[in-house]
């Protein structure tokens, strides 16, 4: 009886712990989702949710050069409540009348290095009191950031870059304590800056 009773619940124990190692994932058109410190963070903009994506693009405008950062975040952008952000600093750097020809071309596939520096990314993860960011220290080894696709969108309200992809990296607060995120995927948006 004792070996019958271990060999049923040998099954529900592999699938416990299959479940529990399952990376998160969304069915949403847009999101950010992972694991900080082994527990899920799941950003999504859904119909029925309260998250909200917002773009933040900056810069410097000097013509005939300019130098645009692009930004993405999800979340909730009220006082005490948790987000994530993508921002690639210095993404477009050249003549100002070159950006809207050049901007389906910026965000490439393959892999970015972190930092704040042209061609690299920055993630940062609000946790709803303290800012944690990939360029608050050095990343190990394994860490990694992916763009596996990019869909131009030109729209009413203008042009945008779907951005998807996969992320593991080690997010640093202000006084050097980190978390890791591992697991992560994203869809994001980021709007042209003219």
């Amino acid at each position: 009886m004792k070996k019958l009773l271990i060999l049923l619940l040998l099954p529900a124990l592999f699938t416990a712990c299959s479940k529990d190692s399952d990376p998160p994932s969304s069915d949403a058109e847009y999101f950010f989702v992972g694991k900080l410190n082994g527990s899920e963070v799941k950003f999504e903009i859904t119909a029925s949710g309260n998250n909200e994506m917002v773009n933040s693009n900056g810069g410097s405008i000097g013509p005939p050069d300019c130098t645009f950062d692009y930004g993405c975040g999800i979340g909730i952008f009220d006082p005490g409540q948790a987000n994530v952000s993508v921002d690639f600093p210095s993404l477009f750097v050249g003549d100002c009348g070159d950006e809207g020809t050049v901007f389906p071309t910026l965000f490439k596939t393959g892999n970015w290095l972190f930092g704040n520096g042209q061609g690299r990314v920055a993630v940062s993860y609000f946790d709803g009191t303290e800012n944690w960011s990939s360029a608050g220290g050095a990343q190990p080894a394994g860490a990694v950031f992916n763009v596996s696709s990019t869909e131009f969108m030109d729209t009413p309200f203008g042009d945008y870059m779907t951005v998807r992809g996969t992320v593991s990296c080690t997010l640093y607060d202000s006084g050097g304590a980190s978390k890791k995120l591992e697991a992560g995927s994203f869809s994001m948006s980021f709007r042209q800056y003219f």
